[in-house]
C-alpha cells in the first residue's frame, strides 16, 4: 500500500533513494525540470490517493510556475546540502537534506557555518565504502560517531556536539526517568492508561507478529534481531550481543553465521563491546575503579581524572539506589 510518492523537480535532482543525478544537455550548471502538466498530474493522484508528497530539488533554480505549484499541497523538500554550506539560503527550508559522501560530513562538521536542524540523508559511494571496511554501515546516523570516533572527534555531529547539542545527555536521562514513571504510575490498579499508548509509533513494527507466528509454528524464517553472537562472528565473543540475522525457530532465535567478516571490521566491533563486561562487573561487585575504567575503554572519556569525577558525581545522585557502592 502506498504511502507517500516522490516527485523529481528535474533531471538533475538531488540523488536520493538508488540513482545518480542525470546529465543535462544545456551544460553542468543546468537540468531540464519537470513539465507543468506532469508535476499537477502528480499533486492530483497524490491527492486522490491521500499519498504524502516529497519533492525532490535541484540545486538550480527552478521556474516560479513550478515552486507555486509545489505549494498548492502539503508536502516535504527534499534537497541537496549546499556546498560549500555559506551559500544555504536556497535550503533553508527543506525538510530533508542530502549529504554527497562522508568527505561532505567530515568536512562539514567542521564547518561554522553549517548547521540545519533538519534529518540528513548521506549518499554514499560503494566503492568509497568497500574500499575503507570492505562493507557498507547498516545505519549512517549518530551512531556512525559512536562507532567511528576517530572520525568525529570530540563527539562532533553534524555540526553539534554528541550528549551536548545533539541528543543533551541531560535531556535523555529525563526522557528515560519520565518514561519509567509513568510506566509505575499506569500501571497501578485504577490508574488511567494515556491515549498515546495506542498510537502507532515511529519505526517497524509489522515483523513482531511475524516473528510471533515464525517462533510458534517453527518456520525459521530469517529476521535482524539482537541475539549473543554463540560464534556467528568468529572472533567476537560467544556472549557479546550482536545484530545478527537470526532463524526464528521453535526453541527461540538462532543466529546464522556471518561469513567474510573481515579483522577491520571486527575491530570497530570489539571496540565498542571493550567496556561492557567491565561495566557490569563493575555494578555488581561495587567497584568504582572498574566503572572509571569502564568509561576509559569506551573512549567517551579520555581523562582518568574526569572518569573517577563522573563516578564520584553520579554516586552522589544516586547513592540509595546503589547500596553496593556504600
Amino acid at each position: 500500500m502506498l504511502q507517500y510518492l516522490i516527485i523529481l523537480l528535474s533531471d538533475r535532482s538531488a540523488s536520493f533513494c538508488h540513482y545518480s543525478p542525470g546529465s543535462s544537455p544545456k551544460g553542468e550548471g543546468s537540468g531540464t525540470p519537470i513539465a507543468l502538466d506532469t508535476l499537477r498530474r502528480g499533486i492530483r493522484f497524490a491527492m486522490r490517493e491521500n499519498l504524502m508528497i516529497q519533492f525532490v530539488y535541484p540545486e538550480e533554480e527552478l521556474p516560479r510556475e513550478i515552486l507555486d505549484e509545489i505549494e498548492t499541497i502539503d508536502h516535504s523538500k527534499i534537497k541537496a546540502h549546499p556546498n560549500p554550506p555559506e551559500g544555504r539560503e536556497r535550503e533553508a527550508d527543506a525538510d530533508v537534506l542530502v549529504l554527497n559522501g562522508w568527505e561532505a560530513l567530515a568536512s562539514d562538521c567542521k564547518s561554522e557555518a553549517a548547521g540545519f536542524d533538519v534529518p540528513l540523508v548521506l549518499r554514499t559511494a560503494k566503492a568509497e565504502l568497500f574500499e575503507r571496511y570492505g562493507a557498507p554501515p547498516a545505519v549512517v546516523d549518530r551512531h556512525a560517531s559512536e562507532f567511528f570516533p576517530e572520525r568525529f572527534p570530540h563527539g562532533q555531529f553534524y555540526p553539534r556536539t554528541l550528549g551536548i547539542d545533539a541528543f543533551p545527555i541531560e535531556e535523555v536521562i529525563a526522557r528515560g526517568e519520565t518514561t519509567y514513571r509513568n510506566m509505575l504510575s499506569q500501571g497501578e490498579e485504577g490508574s488511567e492508561i494515556d491515549e498515546k499508548l495506542f498510537q502507532r509509533a515511529e519505526g517497524e513494527h509489522e515483523q513482531l507478529v511475524e516473528m510471533i507466528k515464525s517462533l510458534l509454528l517453527d518456520e525459521r524464517k530469517t529476521f535482524s534481531v539482537n541475539i549473543p553472537n554463540q560464534g556467528a562472528v568468529r572472533g567476537l565473543p560467544e556472549d557479546a550481543v550482536l545484530e545478527l540475522p537470526g532463524a526464528a525457530c521453535a526453541i527461540g532465535f538462532c543466529p546464522l553465521c556471518v561469513n567474510g567478516f573481515s579483522d577491520e571490521l571486527r575491530g570497530i566491533i570489539a571496540r565498542r563491546l571493550a567496556p561492557v563486561n567491565p561495566t557490569v562487573t563493575a555494578a555488581l561487585t561495587g567497584n568504582r575503579k572498574m566503572w572509571a575504567e569502564a568509561m576509559l575503554l569506551d573512549g567517551a572519556v579520555t581523562d582518568p581524572k574526569v572518569a573517577d569525577a563522573l563516578v564520584e558525581d553520579f554516586l552522589n545522585e544516586y547513592r540509595d539506589c546503589l547500596p553496593q557502592y556504600q
